[in-house]
């Protein structure tokens, strides 16, 4: 019978994706709210505070590693194969629920008209629908992008966080494989150019799915040397200092995307890094708050706009802010930041409850299938 792994959580990491996805939320309020804050802060090394790009590369890392970790350590075919086919219900569950929200908010006109929103800086999105809150035509498209076409088309066409959704589903499906090879008996140079092949295949098909061949190739590192690494605090200071001056790079034309996303990705594996070898950092993100902010993380990724759109949008509106001062975007930050955690929290009860669904699917099917121990890695 197949059974889940019993590889302990490595709970320091959910801080940190925790803090990621908080950055992305306070990226789209201040863009969207406050522009002319965020360009000052942009030229300065804080801006690693409101990048969400970067934000969501960290993301991406993380998945490769946690991803890779359990099937690297249990060394099962079997595992492989049932974690590659249970992604795509696991991520899609919380996606369409999340789609309900935004469905709501257009037959209920929750979300303010274009002629009623009073901000007008160039990536502020009024309504999630894309200006058509009174077209409930929308809500076929609005379902099937959330349910396959984000995920295997790359549509973000409704909701514009759901772009990741398609790199991070073909990045799980790139870890995977990459397992896969670590686990099966083959010669080592065979091994190399296989795993070799991988990377820059994917790497070539998207710069995203770098991120994925990094986290993975970490989580190799962490099972094989984690007991014998202990990084002192003179050491964990300067690399935090130069991820987080990575992280504080904005995109712009003159810089190459392709390189900034691959700086990035180091910077998001330097991070981690110090997240799981530093015993003081350690410990603080371990504490129980970091923990619920980590499951609430994915939540709060598919729900932020929601509130911006609807809530703050409104705020705007009847404040007749258009142009909002730093006492009105400074007092409403808190406010729809209350909303946001408040709506994820309860989106996160039910991936929860989704994730236990599924994965009480694929143990079944597991059921069938008798696991095949295979080729383990020498420690």
């Amino acid at each position: 019978m197949f059974r889940p792994s019993r590889t302990a959580k490595i709970t320091e990491l959910d801080a940190i994706r925790g803090a990621a996805a908080s950055v992305v939320f306070t990226g789209h309020y201040f863009a969207n709210f406050a522009p002319g804050l965020t360009s000052r802060i942009a030229e300065t090394p804080l801006f690693f505070l409101l990048n969400g790009p970067a934000a969501v590369v960290l993301f991406f890392v993380m998945s490769g590693f946690v991803l890779a970790r359990r099937p690297l350590e249990r060394r099962s075919a079997t595992d492989i194969l049932i974690a590659a086919l249970k992604r795509w219900p696991r991520l899609a569950g919380p996606v369409v629920a999340s789609s309900l929200f935004y469905i709501t908010g257009t037959l209920f006109n929750l979300f303010p008209s274009v002629h009623q929103v009073l901000s007008r800086t160039p990536h502020f999105r009024a309504i999630i629908l894309w200006g058509r809150n009174l077209d409930t035509g929308n809500i076929h498209g609005v379902l099937w992008e959330a349910l396959a076409g984000t995920f295997w088309l790359g549509m973000a066409k409704h909701n514009d966080v759901l772009w990741s959704m398609h790199w991070e589903l073909l990045g799980s499906f790139l870890a995977f494989s990459m397992v896969l090879v670590f686990c099966i008996p083959l010669p080592r140079l065979l091994k190399f150019a296989a795993l070799a092949a991988l990377a820059c295949v994917g790497s070539v098909h998207g710069i995203y799915l770098a991120c994925f061949v990094v986290g993975m190739a970490g989580a190799f590192l962490h099972l094989r040397y984690a007991k014998k690494i202990r990084l002192p605090t003179w050491g964990a200071a300067p690399i935090m200092a130069i991820a987080l001056a990575i992280f504080s790079v904005q995109a712009s034309p003159k810089v190459n995307v392709d390189l900034l996303v691959m700086g990035q990705t180091f910077a998001s594996a330097a991070l981690i890094c110090v997240a799981l070898y530093h015993p003081g950092i350690r410990d603080a993100l371990r504490a129980p708050a970091g923990a619920l902010l980590g499951r609430m993380s994915f939540s709060v990724y598919l729900i932020h706009l929601f509130v911006l759109c609807s809530f703050t949008s409104w705020a705007c509106v009847v404040l007749n802010a258009e142009t909002p001062s730093p006492a009105v975007y400074l007092s409403l930050y808190p406010a729809t930041a209350a909303i946001v955690f408040v709506l994820a929290y309860a989106l996160m009860l039910f991936d929860e409850w989704w994730v236990g669904k599924v994965n009480a699917s694929a143990y079944a099917l597991g059921g069938f299938v008798r696991p095949r121990r295979v080729y383990r890695p020498q420690s």
